[in-house]
């Protein structure tokens, strides 16, 4: 059975556990080795909790314990808005409100919302599951300077840059636009002739599965506009490569 990254982390978790706190639950009378080797014999046959726990002789306090501490590094392993990459559309276990065409799907609600967004699109392949998350941000009243925007956007990379390092900062005005004064700023947006993003690649100090994180902004007008956060797995190259592949196959 072939098995993505989220699955792998899935089902490799509970026998690395068990393996760990197996020391601290078996009776004083076996050794350590001998536990360690019984683990390995017991993951060998498969993981039967059942048969476990009749060898070990856990208690009923020593399993609360186990389920805690399984649940408690399942939880440090969850990526952005608690999604991995790789996971299918039941694996979340939200509805989304609207999708399935070209792989995108959108929701209102994740496992782990932020209250600065109030949509995201993921993209999920059929085999390959999650590979790209884009969370869109509300809409925020602005100044034609965007000065409201600028704010909301510099606290998000604010939080992003705590959790992932520092950002490279992008700011370009398209040569010979009109929109070129400070109190442009928003329609210099609005018009797309003004791009302004922070972003993140793929280096030491991203997750192992990610490949980029990019946050931008947007605008409706001179003073309505959002802002927006995008993730990319490592599988989002592959992936785009191959709707876009059977997409053209269908002309």
């Amino acid at each position: 059975m072939d098995l993505n990254f989220y699955q792998y982390k899935v089902y490799a978790l509970p026998g690395f556990i068990i393996f760990l706190y197996t020391p601290f639950a078996m009776t004083k009378k076996r050794s350590c080795f001998k536990t360690a080797y019984f683990d390995l014999e017991m993951l060998s046959k498969g993981f039967n909790l059942n048969y476990y726990y009749k060898e070990v002789k856990m208690n009923y306090s020593k399993i609360a314990f186990s389920c805690f501490i399984l649940f408690f590094c399942t939880s440090l392993f969850a990526g952005p808005f608690g999604l991995e990459m790789g996971m299918s559309l039941k694996d979340i276990g939200k509805e989304p409100l609207k999708g399935g065409v070209g792989n995108y799907y959108m929701f209102k609600e994740l496992p782990k919302p932020h209250s600065a967004f109030n949509v995201y699109l993921l993209q999920i392949a059929p085999k390959e599951g999650l590979y790209s998350i884009s969370a869109m941000g509300k809409y925020i009243t602005c100044s034609p300077d965007g000065f409201q925007l600028k704010n909301a956007f510099n606290n998000l990379k604010e939080t992003l840059e705590n959790n992932y390092g520092k950002c490279v900062m992008l700011e370009k005005l398209s040569a010979g636009s009109i929109w070129d004064e400070p109190g442009d700023w928003m329609m210099s947006i609005a018009k797309e002739h003004r791009f302004y993003m922070a972003s993140w690649d793929k280096d030491e100090s991203l997750p192992p599965d990610l490949k980029k994180i990019i946050l931008s902004v947007s605008a409706t007008s001179q003073n309505s506009g959002f802002v927006i956060l995008r993730y990319d797995f490592i599988n989002s190259d592959s992936c785009s490569t191959k709707m876009s592949a059977e997409e053209n196959n269908a002309l």
